[in-house]
């Protein structure tokens, strides 16, 4: 949460956000204005420069966020600044918003579900205030999600109570719901009798007579999401390859052989219009697989899934040195096999990995005087307090220890069990280092008599004189000038006269006890160096911090009085002391360490139970304190616990989002170590001209351009098609498609005609209700969890999205 919020908050984060749109913007305009090769390059880079400000800010969905920069911003050549600064507008409003959301999350650690259930109560979702990337990456744990993690292939599907079908978790709809059977017909049944003057109380929807003279329920709501719940209309994700690190090499998992075909997805507005499409950039898609690679640690791809040899050749061709001419050749179900293995294998190095930090964790415990329970609680809590050592370079410098004088510290040889000695007294020497400087000694002659007297056993009888002043004794109270003491006598007359004072102001009463209890301690050599009385010593202490002393207070108004300069000289106090009494060993300073990130020096792995036995004959077992069997039951509870948590092996994922992620420090590098890789491909825009020609090439219907739009808004809403075209390898933009015979138009459309005859048979044969309903109830009971629009042949989304089935059907049998 901090990273995201440092993110926004980094020093003119918003006006870079507008100086990078405007300058992508731009370099477009000026390529093709000059008509430039790079005019492609450039629109790709400023398009999704806007996508990815568009999903990470929330503007628009992900699946959603395809944006047209050419129909949005552009007139031909010329770049329409007006729509451009009005969508910079938006995009600065939505990630201000998220900002507030990230701040906001950091208020909510504590609340506890009462809080949550009264937001509800009040209209508010407390889910629905969480930043947008918070929810994508933290999203409900489903109830099946081990059963998942041990089945990859396993696709679920969420059945709700309300009737819908889900293959994404909704936590509030698994809610165990008792309204399902409530009537939805709109009548009041809570009067008695019948009554023809009952009116029907409709919410969202009217009553209407369809085709055949039945009186149907039709929804009013304009929720372009409903177009979203028939299955020509869901969006079809762009292809994801896995790579799989084994040893130094590594086996590519591309399903279906995305990277040899021609992905592209349509996208058509509501109004059937085509607003913009995107194809997969192959060459890109294959320049982030090897990115990958190299980061993973891997040579050279070994094994691919496919069919046949041809498979290897055509897949060296886009990889050149980084495809083996001896790769392997496996089925999907051969690649998810391997891969299973290689997370097993990498779960079991995580297991033996935890057990030797789980020994290291018990051996720091151990060192540091913990037996049984503040073990298991040190372990649980995974923090410890360890003493500062000056052999550790950072804790010399969190100490304020300058770099010549870590120097000096280096060349002393301490034994192993005098080092927490050692470091102890000069921790707590250096605390007197600026009145140690008053004797004149140099750091090496201090930590001399430091060596030799907790190192070799002599001791120092050594004076030296030193000077502070009265008001630094005041205001810095664990500042100690002497340890001579004075007569019992003197030090009641200073402990009653610190009694004896007025009562402060709540935020002075430390400070002033503070004050005086180390004026009483030093007195010896504050009498000596000033000859002053204890009621001018204590009252000076707390004139000096700024507390009350209750002697008289001149008025504001009337005589006028003269004060002292607030700015005399200070009191110097002066004192001979024992450099022997500056050595403490006692007062040993500490650090809280994250055991978590500790430093894995053990090899035993006490996971392993012939280890852990072996273990158990240790002197260092005996130092726990534990008897075997208490410590075999804690053992085996901890182990079961990370077991639960390492059987999610990282994955590294590499896309044009997270290489925008990269490059504006959005997010952090992923730095753990893994054996898999997740790519998404790239894709690349192509000319809404061109893609309207080749529908209308083949589609009854009459397809046209969306219009320009210049007000910046952004606010389009799509139906989705997918098409895939014919087995292409693209490399350096030479096709070299599958040998199948080139179809006729005629041929084409007769094999258009056959598959939707078809199509319609066997959907009839499967649903009663189809030949009623013709085409457009298709997928009623897929999509994203929502319920249909029954509103069957007014809908005009719906007529578009018949069309689009049409298309997807006949690239799909071609």
């Amino acid at each position: 949460m901090i990273r995201e919020i440092s993110w926004y908050i980094e020093k003119n984060r918003f006006s870079n956000i507008v100086n990078d749109l405007e300058t992508k913007a731009e370099s477009y305009e000026n390529s093709l204005i000059n008509k430039k090769k790079n005019s492609e390059k450039l629109r790709e880079e400023f398009r999704q420069l806007c996508q990815w400000h568009m999903e990470k800010s929330g503007y628009r969905s992900t699946e959603s966020s395809f944006i047209n920069v050419d129909l949005e911003f552009f007139n031909g050549a010329e770049l329409n600044k007006e729509a451009l600064h009005t969508f910079e507008k938006e995009i600065i409003k939505a990630h201000m918003y998220q900002k507030h959301l990230w701040e906001f999350m950091g208020t909510t650690g504590t609340m506890t579900v009462i809080s949550k259930l009264g937001m509800k109560k009040d209209g508010f979702i407390y889910e629905n205030y969480l930043p947008i990337e918070y929810r994508k990456t933290n999203k409900p744990k489903s109830p099946i999600s081990n059963i998942l993690r041990e089945n990859q292939k396993a696709v679920p599907m969420y059945i709700y109570s309300d009737g819908s079908i889900s293959n994404e978790y909704d936590p509030e709809k698994s809610k165990a719901r008792f309204d399902t059977l409530k009537d939805k017909s709109g009548f009041d049944w809570s009067k008695k009798g019948w009554d023809p003057n009952y009116e029907i109380q409709k919410e969202d929807w009217r009553g209407e007579y369809d085709k055949d003279g039945n009186w149907i329920m039709v929804r009013n709501s304009d929720n372009p999401e409903d177009a979203r719940t028939y299955s020509g209309a869901k969006l079809q994700s762009v292809p994801v390859i896995e790579l799989i690190k084994e040893g130094n090499s590594g086996i590519l998992y591309d399903p279906g052989n995305s990277l040899l075909n021609t992905f592209e997805r349509i996208f058509i507005l509501t109004n059937g219009q085509v607003y913009g499409a995107e194809t997969q950039d192959t060459l890109a898609t294959v320049s982030l697989i090897k990115d990958a690679m190299k980061e993973l640690g891997i040579k050279q791809i070994v094994q691919v899934n496919g069919k046949d040899a041809n498979t290897v050749q055509l897949y060296k061709k886009l990889f050149g040195k980084e495809f083996s001419d001896n790769a392997v050749v496996k089925s999907n179900e051969q690649i998810l096999k391997i891969k299973e293995q290689i997370i097993q294998k990498e779960i079991k190095k995580q297991l033996s990995d935890e057990g030797k930090l789980f020994s290291e964790k018990i051996k720091m415990a151990v060192a540091n005087g913990e037996k049984e329970n503040e073990i298991i609680k040190t372990i649980q809590t995974n923090k410890i307090k360890v003493p500062l050592s000056v052999f550790n370079e950072n804790d010399c410098k969190e100490q304020g220890i300058t770099d010549e004088e870590m120097n000096i510290l280096k060349n002393y040889a301490v034994p192993d069990d005098k080092k927490l000695l050692f470091s102890a007294a000069i921790f707590n020497l250096l605390r007197q280092k600026d009145l140690l400087e008053t004797s004149g000694k140099t750091p090496q002659e201090l930590f001399d008599t430091v060596y030799e007297t907790v190192v070799q056993g002599k001791k120092t009888s050594e004076n030296i004189s030193i000077e502070t002043t009265f008001e630094e004794l005041c205001l810095n109270p664990s500042k100690v000038l002497t340890t001579q003491t004075v007569e019992e006598t003197t030090i009641n007359k200073l402990k009653q006269l610190k009694d004896a004072l007025p009562e402060q102001k709540e935020d002075m009463k430390k400070a002033v006890n503070d004050a005086v209890d180390n004026v009483i301690r030093n007195f010896s050599a504050i009498r000596m160096s000033t000859g002053i009385t204890p009621e001018e010593a204590v009252n000076k202490a707390v004139k000096t911090v700024g507390g009350r002393t209750g002697e008289f207070t001149p008025p504001v108004n009337g005589i006028s009085y003269t004060t002292q300069n607030q700015q005399q000289k200070a009191t110097r106090i002066f004192s001979d002391i024992s450099l022997g009494d500056f050595i403490d060993t006692t007062n040993t300073f500490t650090k809280e360490v994250d055991l978590s990130t500790a430093p894995m020096k053990s090899s035993v792995n006490l996971f392993n139970d012939t280890e852990r036995n072996s273990w158990y004959n240790t002197k260092e077992f005996k130092k726990t304190g534990f008897n075997k069997n208490d410590f075999e039951s804690f053992t085996q509870t901890y182990m079961n616990s990370i077991k639960s948590d390492s059987v999610n092996i990282p994955v590294k994922n590499y896309s044009a989002t997270t290489l925008l992620d990269n490059a504006f420090g959005y997010s952090t590098k992923q730095d753990y170590p893994t054996p898999l890789a997740r790519i998404e491909a790239v894709t690349k825009t192509r000319p809404v001209e061109t893609v309207v020609t080749e529908m209308n090439k083949i589609s009854t219907q009459k397809y046209e351009a969306a219009e320009i739009k210049k007000d910046g808004r952004i606010n389009r809403e799509f139906a989705f098609v997918k098409k895939e075209a014919v087995p292409v390898v693209k490399v350096q933009r030479k096709a070299v498609p599958e040998s199948k015979p080139v179809l006729t138009e005629q041929q084409k459309m007769a094999k258009i005609n056959a598959n939707y005859e078809h199509d319609k048979k066997m959907l009839a044969k499967k649903d009663p209700m189809f030949a009623k309903n013709q085409f457009w109830d298709v997928g009623h009971a897929e999509g994203e969890g929502k319920q249909p629009n029954p509103d069957s042949k007014r809908d005009t989304n719906k007529k578009t999205i018949i069309a689009a089935n049409k298309i997807m059907d006949s690239f799909v049998s071609e």
